[in-house]
């Protein structure tokens, strides 16, 4: 029995030699003979300096085994900052900015949705002009405004030290540091001291509370990383195309079989979308059913809209509603809702007449959103579109006229 340990022992401080490998749990762990207790718990690792203040305690689960606790030391990577764009409304005057808008949609010929957003966006970049910015991609919940200036000067002042290295300049860092460190502390135990309750009721403030301090799901997480052909990418520019080529085929590499029994052939000369659909699946089962109980003799069409219309759809804006990057903010689009309106108008009636969708309604911002656990496999995101707050308003009003006309044909027991 002896020789059998004694080999085990040499076995396993081979292995440990050969890769490097050390235990860092040095007090025995199980006693189920009080007089001989044995260290049988293993914690190895080649970076044993990462792990502090191992332990074990009794915890009363077990009647003669340790819980071995080991306090593991881990650093984040530092993002790099982040620029941001934004609208400075200092001097911005509402009456002032509806007034240069309805002069320039009145000169100019606005016969799009790309030409309105443009002449639109020229008048607000005069009275709200765009400005960019630099902010720290790490900043937690509780950084405030002032901490974030103290931390800047102390910035300011350590550059200024490593450039003159004289005695003065060292004392005002020293000065500033001690301070933003003093700040820190106070600022971090106000913010979890002042918590609000209600943050529990309301998920959105909620999950922005807690979601810093326990995920990587958040806008301070890092850039993504894919591993594609057994390499790991880490450029931008590449991961948007790895992101957006997966994401367009992702429902054509699912492989599914089409049912020539119940799918027409007789659509592959046609071009229209649309009539495409409808010749594809004119003798599905489901259809000659719909067709059998519901009689509908008349066709559908988009109608005409009013002046209210669109107003009221945009008096319903939500002004904090996203929309694409660089287009028409929704808070400015809802209060010069009467200059706009008319245009929109003529534009929405003119979709309609053609019925033709306008193009740049369609262009969205994507954002790949992590869902499962392993950030590394492109197959684990998932799109999240974005659309023009225009798109928005256009696709509420032709709901509304697509719902009045199903709706009475539609089962009442039909789930919305």
């Amino acid at each position: 029995m002896e020789i059998l340990i004694l080999k085990i022992q040499k076995t396993l401080a081979s292995f440990l030699f050969q890769h490097d490998l050390k235990n860092i749990v040095k007090e025995n762990t199980c006693f189920k003979n009080a007089l001989n207790p044995r260290s049988i718990d293993l914690i190895l690792t080649n970076v044993n300096l990462a792990f502090q203040h191992t332990c074990s305690y009794f915890t009363g689960l077990s009647d003669f085994h340790k819980l071995v606790l080991s306090v593991l030391k881990i650093s984040f990577t530092k993002n790099e900052p982040k620029k941001l764009f934004y609208r400075d409304y200092k001097h911005f005057n509402a009456s002032s900015f509806q007034n240069d808008l309805s002069l320039n949609f009145s000169s100019g010929k606005i016969d799009s949705c790309s030409t309105f957003t443009k002449s639109y966006l020229d008048t607000l970049n005069v009275h709200a002009p765009l400005k960019s910015k630099l902010i720290r991609a790490n900043s937690a919940p509780y950084i405030s405004k002032v901490l974030r200036k103290a931390i800047m000067k102390r910035s300011a002042l350590e550059t200024k030290y490593f450039k003159k290295k004289t005695l003065s300049s060292l004392k005002a860092y020293k000065k500033q540091k001690n301070y933003c460190s003093r700040l820190y502390k106070k600022e971090r135990k106000a913010f979890y001291n002042n918590l609000n309750p209600s943050f529990v009721c309301d998920n959105k403030l909620f999950w922005k509370t807690v979601k810093p301090l326990f995920s990587n799901k958040v806008n301070s997480s890092t850039n993504i990383k894919l591993v594609e052909d057994e390499e790991i990418v880490q450029d931008n520019d590449k991961v948007a195309d790895i992101l957006n080529s997966f994401f367009k085929n992702a429902v054509a590499s699912l492989g599914i079989e089409e049912n020539s029994y119940i799918v027409s052939q007789d659509f592959i000369n046609i071009s229209d979308p649309i009539d495409r659909a409808i010749t594809k699946y004119h003798i599905h089962p489901s259809i000659l059913i719909i067709k059998d109980e519901i009689k509908v003799n008349d066709t559908f069409s988009f109608e005409p809209v009013c002046i209210a219309d669109i107003e009221n759809e945009l008096k319903d804006i939500n002004p904090k509603k996203a929309t694409t990057d660089g287009n028409i903010p929704p808070k400015i689009l809802k209060q010069s809702s009467s200059v706009a309106s008319p245009v929109l108008l003529e534009l929405l009636n003119k979709s309609f007449i053609s019925c033709v969708f306008p193009e740049s309604l369609k262009l969205a911002d994507i954002t790949p959103v992590l869902k499962k656990k392993d950030p590394l496999n492109k197959s684990n995101y998932r799109p999240v579109s974005v659309l023009p707050i225009i798109s928005k308003i256009f696709l509420k009003i032709m709901q509304k006229q697509m719902n009045q006309y199903m709706n009475p044909h539609l089962s009442t027991y039909l789930c919305v």
